[in-house]
């Protein structure tokens, strides 16, 4: 007892507890390191996993390989995973397992274009066609527009509020008149819309609804105004309609600021009804300020979208349909438009180099038809591979875009008379060449892996200002992102972002608010939440210990080339398993107003629209700038007419093209371009959420405004898995650029509406409530929450800039997405790293071999990562796995199980037949003596492969052998110590004890007894099948040659043991005193744990030296510590002789 600690003022008792009993942390655990491929998770980065359930977890099942049904869109499942299974071995019987999973990697010297496997990723055969004139020669990606017909839209009026205008309801009316001309049989729509529902009513509720007009023109009328009232019952809030008691619909904006249209459209090639007409009962001043006239101005008479992408290595992608001019003549080609064959559907014919077709399909974006058109085509790019396929396809189909095709066409039953498409080349606008060949998705140059991960954009603030006019949410401050944590791909394709809960601060000594961080499931919606992670309270005060890089964390790691090892940066210990945070640089540098909050985000980059100009012969910028050939990369688009030489008659004929909208030479006979207006065509982009009523949400403000990854709040739109892929090649897939990219739009809260919300069938329960809509103009128009006072707008309502409406309103949540990760894999590749395509690498010149080298050197520190064992199942490249060995004997704490050349070759790896694939014993045994060329003890080998029982998936896999190695070390050290030998009928029998950890039920290769002796000659460790023990691994010699106790395995996994864990008791003495009572407490703990494996049978004797003769004078001046330990291992019996000697029946036994 310390008599400082209390203070003595009167007589007393004084008594303190202290606890000198605690029991003290014994060594972490230590297992093998698994380098492989793996479902999922943290890349390139050593991670340690304590049970097979946190291996799933974190990294996914073991996959047994087989073709899955969509490959491009949901993952390569195609090859076995080799590294999950040792995993699951081990862990069957033993723990932990550091987990190292390969993914591309693109090295900082890389050859680039002089090697291209040098670099990460996949691309198209055709790298450097520049001008393409046959279709041998062609290739490449080929983009599916789809727009809707001019047609459609033309005769439209449409108003708006502009500037101050204010008016109120009953000022703005739009009429519909039916008259004497519409006769029976005539086909037209009436279509009625609202700004910022996005939503479109026509008879049938739905854009696209046409109606033979049979009746009187009176019950006409009265017919589209029920369909009409029906639809806006749905949707509340926009504008209502008059009922008819004449020939005439009048429709009138319920509030001050909506924004309509009404539209009308004949049969295709007619133009609108003549007998239609629409007016406005508007004074000329009100539609002098406020009215927009269809193609005028910065107005385009259709939109258009990017729809599918196809991939081709040789050949061509046309697209098949009717003209525009006729609608029934069938037309062949690529670079014009045509009409869908059908109302939904385009048909597409693909020819391969020889001009074959060999596929052909109509098709729809409905993902649940059986004519959806990921079910059509192929989608398995590895089929296109000729070296590791006999029946090599000639292209794939990428991307489809179902979510786009259905906002920009109005639906996924779009009609074939009002929507047109064209297949137009595309290239990776990367500056290298334009040429349609060149499309690829590599990366030359990767940030140290940084740039091939999924982030959010930034999130940004509310506006603080009044300047509603000038308001532009591009320029609110920047405040944070979030970046995906060690994964790439994985991460945007299984989660979400969400903010909410914001509040604004009520505390009187502090300015700053606070919010929600949640991690959703991405394929959750709002009405479900899947809630992964949550962080509650966070806030933008540095200072604080809620501020968000806290409470998430904000640390990275970047691969250090020249020194081979990871750097870290960053601040704070990340908590969250799927993200880190990002800070902009004015809050990294706490210079931001401590009011703000963040309210909304910046979405995924889009490459640059284009246009095309009303006489259809022309592709332009938005400025209006022909795009030439050299001007592609800020388009995608490839634009040289050279290119577009494959348009066909009906015979298949070559024919040539003067419009993208059809000539004489191509529209059998028509003598004019077939559309009118020019059309713009959008990139695809997230869907964002309009209404609160979208979906079935009890309570308008459980709405989570931002991006919708559902159709309108319903099922998950798979289609928003590609819209976050990776930019191709040298493209910033994160931020928008100025040469080819844009922002999809930039998100706030700042922009939310409001709409009343009553009835008693709408969905809603309880009392009044106010509904929201979202409305990109909202702010500037002042009709947002944010610039009223209350609740309700109108036309007295007084401007004012509080942000805290919309938040007081309860709409105070958002979602966005991760977008731009990478796997930087070729996705043509079965097995990305198989060993053929390894053959010949260096670390500069493929991409392959670079990613696993980084992986072995991120485990080559000791003080780093800890592991006694380290394999790569199935790899058996000659440099990598000398250089996996040498670098576990610079360690010298571990042993490296490695597979060797010239054993079972998988499919994946080639065509060649099965015969030729089994390998041999001779093949190995060459291996190792001629090209391996190791001698040591810190390396071991198997042969052959064996055949396991996935049990998970219920199928036979061949796996190689280090697998059923890495699961007999395990299982070896839970029956007995690390220092028996892994090895025979006891602790090496891999069907009668499961000793493999995993079910063994077959050997690629039966071993006879001669093959067996050639094997550990050349030390290499058969497994070897008996007909009554089973399979079982018979040997345990190390790689080492040299004869001498190291080279047995039993004996190399004693010394690393005794090694490692004399280190651990010297550790403990540095810095102390070096005197005799040091020395005696080092000798007396190494004596303590020699004396413990000496008891477990793994020395026969042992002797600890240090004194005088081992640290002399000059040492102790030195400031050395040395000591000397001899040790005789026990030996492991391999060979057992005994002599049977016949006797007489005189002998004595007792002589």
């Amino acid at each position: 007892m310390s008599s400082r600690k209390f203070k003595f003022i009167s007589p007393g008792i004084f008594i303190n507890e202290i606890d000198r009993s605690q029991i003290a942390q014994l060594p972490a655990p230590v297992g093998p390191a698994i380098i492989g491929r793996f479902e999922k998770g943290p890349v390139l980065k050593p991670v340690q996993v304590n049970s097979f359930e946190d291996f799933v977890l974190t990294f996914g099942n073991p996959i047994a390989g087989g073709a899955n049904a969509d490959m491009f869109r949901d993952g390569n499942f195609s090859a076995p995973t080799y590294g999950a299974y040792a995993v699951q071995a081990y862990l069957r019987n033993n723990s932990p397992v550091t987990v190292v999973r390969l993914l591309g990697d693109t090295n900082k010297d890389a050859t680039g274009a002089s090697s291209p496997d040098s670099l990460a990723g996949w691309r198209t055969d055709k790298l450097d066609v520049t001008a393409p004139t046959t279709r041998a020669d062609q290739g490449g990606a080929f983009g599916l527009f789809v727009a809707k017909h001019d047609d459609y839209i033309s005769y439209t009026a449409k108003f708006a509020a502009v500037g101050t205008t204010s008016y109120t309801a009953g000022d703005l009316a739009l009429t519909a008149t039916f008259g004497d001309d519409l006769s029976g049989g005539t086909t037209f729509s009436l279509t009625a819309s609202a700004t910022g529902e996005s939503a479109s009513y026509s008879v049938q509720g739905r854009v696209g609804g046409f109606l033979t007009a049979s009746q009187s023109n009176a019950e006409i009328a009265l017919n589209f105004h029920k369909a009409l009232t029906g639809a806006l019952e749905t949707f509340p809030g926009g504008f209502s309609s008059t009922a008819p008691t004449t020939d005439t619909i009048s429709l009138t904006p319920t509030s001050p600021y909506s924004y309509f249209r009404l539209a009308a459209s004949g049969a295709a090639g007619t133009g609108a009804p003549a007998g239609l007409a629409i007016t406005s009962s508007a004074d000329s001043s009100v539609l002098a300020n406020n009215i927009l006239a269809p193609a005028t101005g910065s107005d385009f008479a259709a939109t258009g979208t990017l729809a599918a992408v196809w991939y081709a290595n040789q050949g061509s992608v046309l697209l098949d349909g009717p003209s525009l001019a006729t609608g029934s003549a069938a037309t062949t080609g690529s670079a014009v438009f045509l009409r869908p064959v059908s109302d939904g559907k385009f048909k597409v014919i693909v020819k391969n180099g020889s001009g074959t077709t060999v596929a052909r399909s109509a098709f729809s974006f409905t993902d649940t038809a059986a004519d959806f058109v990921r079910k059509r085509f192929n989608t398995n790019p590895t089929l296109t591979n000729a070296t590791i396929t006999t029946n090599e396809a000639s292209h794939f189909l990428g991307e489809t875009f179902e979510g786009s095709v259905k906002e920009v066409l109005g639906g996924l039953n779009f009609s074939k008379d009002f929507s047109m498409g064209a297949i137009i080349p595309l290239t990776s606008p990367d500056g290298s060449t334009t040429a349609g060949g060149n499309f690829k998705k590599t990366f030359t140059t990767i940030a140290n892996g940084q740039g091939i991960v999924g982030k959010t954009g930034f999130f940004i603030a509310q506006d603080t200002t009044s300047d509603f006019e000038n308001f532009d949410p591009a320029n609110m401050e920047k405040l944070f992102r979030f970046v995906g944590r060690l994964t790439r791909e994985d991460v945007q394709r299984s989660v979400k972002v969400s903010i909410q809960d914001i509040r604004v601060s009520d505390d009187p000594n502090s300015d700053y608010g606070s919010f929600t961080v949640a991690i959703r499931d991405i394929r959750d919606t709002d009405e479900n939440p899947i809630y992964l992670e949550q962080y509650n309270n966070c806030n933008l005060n540095p200072a604080s210990d809620n501020f968000i890089a806290k409470k998430i964390g904000d640390k990275y790691e970047e691969w250090d080339y020249d020194n081979n090892l990871y750097r870290e940066y960053g601040d704070y210990t990340n908590i969250s398993k799927y993200v880190r945070v990002e800070l902009a640089d004015k809050l990294l540098e706490n210079q931001l107003d401590a009011t703000l909050l963040p309210f909304g985000f910046f979405g995924p980059p889009v490459f640059n629209p284009f246009t095309i100009d009303s006489n259809g012969d022309a592709f332009k910028a938005l400025d209006g700038a022909i795009l030439e050939k050299t001007d592609s990369a800020g388009t995608l688009i490839h634009c040289d007419t050279d290119y577009f030489d494959v348009f066909e008659d009906n015979d298949g004929a070559p024919v040539s093209t003067t419009g993208v909208f059809g000539s004489a030479a191509t529209d059998a006979g028509s003598s004019a371009d077939n559309h009118t207006g020019s059309i713009r065509i959008d990139f695809p982009e997230l869907r964002l959420r309009v209404s609160s009523s979208e979906g079935f949400l009890q309570d308008p403000t459980d709405a989570f405004f931002g991006v919708d990854t559902t159709y309108n709040s319903n099922d998950f739109n798979k289609s928003v898995l590609d819209v976050v892929r990776a930019k191709p090649a040298a493209i910033n897939s994160h931020d928008a650029d100025t040469t080819n990219t844009t922002p999809s739009y930039v998100f706030t809260l700042d922009n939310i509406r409001n709409v009343a919300v009553t009835g008693t069938d709408d969905g809603y329960t309880g009392a009044y409530k106010i509904g929201a809509v979202y409305d990109e103009n909202a702010r500037k128009n002042k009709i947002a929450y944010n610039v009223l006072t209350g609740a309700t707008s109108g036309a007295g309502a007084s401007s004012v800039a509080g942000y805290e409406n919309v938040l007081d309103a309860g709409f105070d949540r958002f979602t966005t997405v991760l977008h731009g990760g990478f796997d930087a894999v070729d996705i043509t590749e079965r097995e990305p790293f198989r060993n053929t395509f390894l053959e010949d690498g260096t670390a500069t010149t493929n991409y392959a071999f670079n990613s696993i080298s980084v992986a072995i050197d991120s485990l080559r520190d000791p003080e780093r990562v800890e592991y006694n064992l380290i394999a790569m199942p199935g790899l058996t490249n000659n440099s990598l796995n000398r250089k996996l060995v040498r670098n576990t004997e610079a360690r010298g704490d571990a042993l490296a199980v490695i597979d060797i050349k010239g054993g079972y070759v998988p499919d994946t790896e080639g065509t060649d037949s099965i015969d030729t694939r089994l390998g041999t014993v001779t093949a190995v045994v060459n291996t190792v003596k001629n090209d391996l060329r190791l001698n040591s003890s810190y390396g071991a080998a198997y042969y052959p492969w064996v055949q396991i029982r996935d049990t998970i998936n219920g199928v036979n896999v061949w796996a190689p052998p280090s697998i059923a190695a890495i699961g007999a070390f395990g299982y070896s050290e839970s029956v007995s110590e690390l220092w028996f030998a892994p090895a025979g009928f006891t602790r090496g029998g891999l069907s009668a004890n499961n000793a493999a950890g995993l079910p063994v039920v077959g050997v690629r290769q039966r071993l006879t007894s001669k093959e067996r002796d050639k094997l550990y000659e050349a030390n290499i460790n058969p497994i070897a099948s008996f007909p009554a023990e089973g399979i079982v691994i018979f040997g345990q010699k190390t790689l080492q040659v040299t004869p001498s106790a190291l080279d047995r395995i039993n004996v190399r996994r004693l010394a690393i043991f005794l090694k490692r864990e004399i280190s651990r008791i010297a550790a403990t003495l540095l810095f102390d005193q070096n005197v005799q009572t040091t020395w005696n407490r080092f000798k007396g703990q190494a004596e303590t744990l020699l004396s413990g494996v000496k008891a477990g049978l793994g020395l026969s004797d042992y002797k600890v030296v240090l004194d005088e003769t081992t640290t002399t004078p000059d040492l102790i001046d030195r400031n050395i510590l040395y000591a000397k330990i001899f040790v005789k291992p026990a030996r492991a019996i391999e060979f057992i002789a005994i002599d049977f000697i016949i006797t007489d029946s005189g002998a004595s036994f007792d002589d």
